[in-house]
């Protein structure tokens, strides 16, 4: 039997060894060693097409513009426009700009910006991606594979470590 009280034991048993920890040395035995492997491989696809019926960006403007008649409210949209039909601006940053509009020679982000007025100085341009992208298909366009393997080695048990908190207590009690 054997207590140990160190940051060894503590690196081998963890936060459980705080106290110590005591091993118990059983008896030794002999026996043949058992080796076994078991593996699962297969593969998951997704289904076909759109099958969240994620909208374009002409639906979404579509709808936005509904839910503002729906609800009663002025059809004035900084990004699509006012009247009775979206239109899709070939700029999201200016907002609702259209080709032309905009100066490319002012573009000024500083990704190293220190204070709020650098930042508040910063002239962005994104450019509308007007057909959308369809991150379903593009995200799932491929099988990929799943597997779990689990291995296991059974030896001779040479001897049993039983590892519990130690009742010697390091700590003084007032």
């Amino acid at each position: 039997m054997q207590v140990l009280k160190d940051a060894g034991s503590a690196s081998i048993y963890g936060s459980r060894a705080s106290n110590g920890v005591v091993i118990i040395t059983t008896k030794r035995e002999t026996g043949k060693v058992k080796v076994s492997y078991d593996m699962f491989y297969g593969t998951q696809t997704v289904q076909k097409g759109n099958v969240y019926d994620i909208l374009s960006p002409q639906g979404m403007a579509d709808l936005k513009f509904l839910a503002l008649e729906n609800s009663g409210a002025t059809i004035n949209d900084a990004q699509y426009g006012a009247g009775a039909t979206p239109v899709l601006p070939d700029y999201i940053v200016p907002a609702g700009a259209k080709e032309g509009e905009v100066d490319l020679s002012k573009y000024y982000v500083n990704p190293y910006y220190t204070d709020k007025p650098d930042m508040d100085s910063f002239y962005r341009i994104v450019k509308a991606n007007k057909q959308g992208t369809d991150w379903f298909s593009t995200k799932y366009s491929r099988m990929r594979p799943s597997k779990a393997i689990t291995s296991r080695l059974t030896a001779a048990v040479l001897r049993v470590i039983t590892c519990f908190p130690s009742p010697i207590s390091t700590r003084k009690e007032t």
